[in-house]
């Protein structure tokens, strides 16, 4: 049983230890993540760009095509969805 108990001792000094490294990997991990997410190509001038970032819509492949479902998208207001929406058919 004693062999057991100095095991047990030793295992955990290595794991405080170690715990700065791995702080410090999830802290690399958070940072990674942070830099890889998508970045917008949406048009500098676009009506609404920020609020359409804030959605996570970061093309303008990925805005819906109605009125409506731009109203649904979180912070976008019908004056906005309008704007948005007039934007889209000038393409």
């Amino acid at each position: 049983m004693g062999v057991l108990k100095d095991i047990l001792i030793e295992l955990r000094a290595l794991r405080e230890q170690l715990r700065p490294l791995t702080d410090y990997f999830a802290t690399l991990q958070t940072v990674a993540q942070e830099q890889s997410a998508p970045t917008s190509t949406l048009p500098q001038d676009f009506p609404g760009r920020d609020e359409l970032e804030a959605a996570r819509i970061t093309a303008v492949a990925d805005i819906p095509r109605t009125i409506k479902q731009i109203e649904a998208l979180p912070g976008i207001d019908s004056a906005v969805a309008m704007q948005i929406a007039m934007r889209l058919m000038k393409k």
